[in-house]
């Protein structure tokens, strides 16, 4: 499946906690983020309709397939939202360490 780069800004904390499970799980982050991604287009998304990028931003850049970053971008662009609101929001909802009200 075709590959590209999806650059973007999330709350440093959750990338690190991605990366950590990644590293237990023996994959790559981007390979953690494409699969927790996935899972949230296919079944939470519909259930934020307020989604945010959180304080403490860091940029991360993932190499995920061509599919998840259209899907990724028509998403946002049909929420009118950037895409960085989805992967923090999914990284949060995956993680559930953090109250959702707290996050937003």
């Amino acid at each position: 499946m075709p590959q590209q780069n999806l650059c973007l800004r999330i709350p440093l904390e959750l990338h690190k906690q991605i990366k950590k499970r990644a590293k237990a799980n023996n994959v790559t982050a981007s390979a953690c983020y494409a699969e927790i991604l996935t899972k949230f287009l296919d079944v939470e998304v519909d259930r934020f309709p307020y989604l945010f990028t959180g304080p403490g931003t860091s940029t991360v850049t993932l190499y995920i397939s061509d599919e998840l970053v259209a899907r990724l971008r028509d998403t946002a662009d049909v929420r009118n939202r950037h895409v960085s609101d989805l992967v923090t929001c999914a990284l949060v909802l995956h993680l559930g360490e953090h109250p959702f009200s707290l996050a937003a």
